[in-house]
């Protein structure tokens, strides 16, 4: 929309919504608004669709007494985990990289409550830190490497359980780690 447009709708907008016959229309602009974004959220969706079908997400890498090792490294951020977890009907022991500078929307931390049953996640730090999230979460615990975090996963699970890396951490090499946890499991 061209600036003199946006000026035009403005003045048309404050014209119509000072003058009390017209109130319907200043009812209507959350509705207008409303229909907008749908439209938005419409045409976002099935670019994300292109986006999300990426053969490098969520690969089953194996099945080991009914319990599922998935691999979602290249899921670096929030809306790369939203949609992992939502594609995930099992119960979930998520497997994530360090990240205290995370925040979590209302979405995200409902379907982390909702979907996962144990969080561990891997820091580099000397001290065991408790991440402000770890409540969504009935279990959370804080290990030192990939090694480690996916050998505990392994015995916590139980049959039918989805064991998933998604390091939800931007600027690391997500093939590097996908190896390292592809031989992990391998090793199992």
């Amino acid at each position: 929309m061209k600036a003199t447009q946006t000026n035009n709708l403005i003045y048309l907008l404050n014209d119509n919504i000072l003058k009390p016959n017209n109130i319907s229309l200043a009812e209507n602009i959350p509705h207008l608004l409303d229909d907008q974004l749908k439209t938005v959220k419409k045409s976002s969706s099935s670019y994300l669709k292109y986006f999300t079908n990426n053969y490098k997400r969520l690969n089953l890498i194996r099945e080991i007494n009914n319990v599922n090792f998935v691999d979602d490294s290249y899921a670096t951020n929030n809306y790369a985990l939203f949609y992992s977890l939502e594609k995930i009907n099992n119960p979930i022991i998520w497997i994530s990289l360090d990240n205290k500078n995370n925040y979590f929307s209302n979405a995200l931390a409902n379907i982390i409550q909702k979907k996962i049953k144990i969080w561990i996640t891997i820091t580099k730090n000397k001290t065991v830190y408790n991440s402000e999230y770890a409540y969504l979460v009935p279990e959370f615990y804080s290990v030192k490497n990939l090694s480690e975090a996916t050998r505990l996963s392994f015995a916590f699970s139980d049959p039918y359980d989805t064991i998933l890396f998604v390091p939800n951490k931007s600027n690391i090499n997500s093939k590097l780690y996908s190896n390292k946890f592809k031989k992990i499991v391998y090793e199992l």
